[in-house]
């Protein structure tokens, strides 16, 4: 049994046998999280999708680095009976920031993705940026940051009557707003992440805003239900051959949480 192995145990029974001392004493640095989500559409229109999320963190009094992963997929129906794939997006993201307890904080970050629904074969960026903490305690997070990166994008090929878009590189600001509330005596907790990202050449002909809110329900230490609402928009995603620049879906998940 390695090391690792031992630390994860011996944290696994200070958590069953002293409670409050885990809550208050205990540095646990690392954290992961699964989730799980779907929903189902019958009747005159049929459709479904699922949503799964991972999430690895681990937290020092100096650093912070995050991993996170997320995959999409969903199929609709059309008059005919006819199924089809309506829905398909990955992403990977790394980050770590500096000094992740203080007011200020500098980070840096690199993510990787990919839309069906936003004709996006392969977006990659990298970029760094500050972040201002306004509240950050137990029950109440409250958190704003800039940052700024190179992106480029791939669109998807052989659309139909369309003329193939070319790669293109690009550098964006990023602005995101986060916010995390506790409640019901820390059972509930619902979440908000905004972000808007315009092109550094032009903010009114390039940008994409993001808004995911969440409301979940502790069953155990360990999981929770979870009601998500993720919403894109996009202003470039018609011209890469899109139906809509706007993409969004509503999730109804479970959540699982180790630290």
């Amino acid at each position: 049994m390695d090391w690792l192995t031992r630390a994860a145990l011996a944290c696994l029974l200070l958590s069953i046998h002293s409670p409050v001392f885990a809550q208050t004493s205990l540095a646990r640095p690392w954290k992961l999280e699964a989730e799980l989500g779907a929903n189902l559409f019958f009747g005159a229109s049929k459709q479904g999708a699922v949503l799964s999320r991972g999430k690895l963190e681990h937290k020092s009094a100096r650093w912070e680095l995050k991993l996170a992963v997320a995959y999409d997929y969903g199929e609709a129906q059309d008059g005919d009976g006819l199924r089809f794939v309506n829905k398909r997006s990955w992403l990977s993201q790394t980050s770590i920031d500096y000094l992740p307890q203080g007011i200020f904080n500098p980070f840096v970050f690199g993510i990787a993705e990919g839309s069906l629904q936003r004709q996006i074969e392969m977006r990659r960026s990298g970029g760094a940026g500050v972040r201002v903490r306004f509240i950050d305690n137990e029950r109440t997070l409250f958190d704003f940051s800039v940052a700024g990166s190179i992106e480029h994008t791939r669109p998807r090929i052989n659309i139909p009557g369309e003329i193939t878009k070319e790669a293109q590189s690009i550098g964006r600001w990023s602005a995101r707003l986060g916010a995390r509330h506790r409640f019901a005596e820390d059972r509930m907790q619902f979440d908000l992440v905004s972000f808007y990202k315009p092109s550094m050449d032009d903010f009114g002909a390039d940008y994409t805003v993001e808004v995911t809110t969440s409301v979940q329900y502790a069953l155990t230490s360990m999981l929770s239900l979870k009601l998500s609402l993720v919403d894109v928009y996009d202003n470039l995603a018609v011209s890469r051959g899109a139906p809509s620049n706007n993409d969004g879906q509503l999730f109804f998940g479970l959540l699982a949480s180790v630290k």
